[in-house]
């Protein structure tokens, strides 16, 4: 009986610091699951400035076609950081994501119809998603 009782309580000890190292494992992933949202964040919208200031650059050397290929490539990553920031209950950046985005959408109809005047919607879109770039930098 009294093997009974110690092996009970050597089973019961074993659980309990089981469970306690899966809470104290678990304790910081939160703040780094943020964090890690966070870098994710950052990095769909610099890729998105790149494709968008690498698009300006093509409508200053007038290279239509390759300008509208860099703002389709800019499209995806504003997307994603659309989502992001909406799944993270940033409304007011997803607001101005989806309003960069747009511009974009515009910016790439005027370079595909050969008029130079992509470049100001363009400078626009890049300004806004620089607001957005800047809130972002605050909030850490």
């Amino acid at each position: 009986m009294n093997r009974m009782k110690l092996a009970l309580y050597l089973i019961l000890a074993l659980l309990v610091v089981l469970l306690a190292g899966y809470l104290w494992g678990r304790a910081g992933r939160s703040a780094l699951q943020a964090r890690l949202d966070d870098t994710e964040l950052r990095l769909d919208l610099s890729e998105g400035r790149a494709d968008l200031l690498a698009a300006r650059v093509d409508l200053f050397e007038v290279n239509f076609g390759r300008a509208s290929q860099h703002l389709q490539a800019a499209k995806s990553p504003l997307q994603d950081a659309e989502k992001r920031l909406t799944d993270g209950n940033r409304n007011d950046e997803a607001g101005r994501v989806r309003e960069v985005a747009a511009r974009v959408t515009q910016a790439q109809e005027q370079a595909g119809s050969l008029d130079q005047s992509a470049n100001t919607r363009l400078a626009e879109a890049i300004a806004l998603l620089e607001q957005v770039i800047a809130g972002g930098k605050s909030q850490d």
